[in-house]
């Protein structure tokens, strides 16, 4: 019962700071004082950190499994790792908070033609309706409101977005209804 509440504090904790941190971002961009930090980040290594930190917290409150494919740790990225990792930790949180009790979140990444890297991230939710899609990523948008429950400010994609592009990336999402979502940003590879 004591393990119970503390993974309560923790997620509650978490949620808080990535509240926190999406906030100040959101004020950096929207006065254009956003600093990055390039490098060689091992997309491997942002992932099992993110998806360690969501499934011992958020996911375990609702007995959601994270599976994790992305596992070779010579996959680079060029970009910011803290920031990498910030868009890692809002796109599993929220596949985690939309999910089914007892779902299934999945992380993947593949090479594209292009040489950059897409990474994903599906879920087993409830999905979202086509025609709701292009708000998804407007700032303090929430889209489903019937998960009243569900806690955030709507401004997670939004920073999210900002983020991948500032990064030279891309963004979207792929959803149907009734069936999961699958949330993906594309970043550049790196040379090494």
């Amino acid at each position: 019962e004591q393990r119970e509440y503390v993974n309560y504090m923790i997620a509650a904790g978490n949620q808080l700071l990535g509240l926190v941190n999406d906030l100040l971002d959101l004020s950096r961009i929207e006065i254009g004082k956003l600093e990055m930090n390039f490098q060689s980040c091992s997309i491997a290594e942002l992932a099992a950190g993110s998806v360690s930190l969501v499934a011992s917290s958020l996911a375990a409150s609702k007995h959601i499994t994270i599976e994790n494919s992305i596992t070779d740790h010579a996959l680079l990225v060029r970009g910011d790792a803290l920031r990498i990792r910030q868009v890692l930790i809002n796109l599993l949180s929220n596949a985690v908070k939309y999910n089914r009790e007892n779902g299934k979140v999945s992380l993947s990444c593949s090479i594209r033609q292009d040489g950059r890297l897409r990474v994903q991230v599906s879920d087993t939710g409830e999905g979202i309706a086509s025609d709701k899609l292009s708000l998804l990523f407007g700032h303090f948008e929430r889209i489903d409101q019937q998960h009243g429950t569900i806690e955030g400010a709507g401004i997670g994609l939004y920073v999210s977005k900002q983020l991948v592009e500032a990064m030279h990336g891309e963004i979207g999402a792929e959803s149907v209804k009734g069936e999961g979502s699958t949330f993906w940003f594309v970043l550049p590879m790196a040379n090494g």
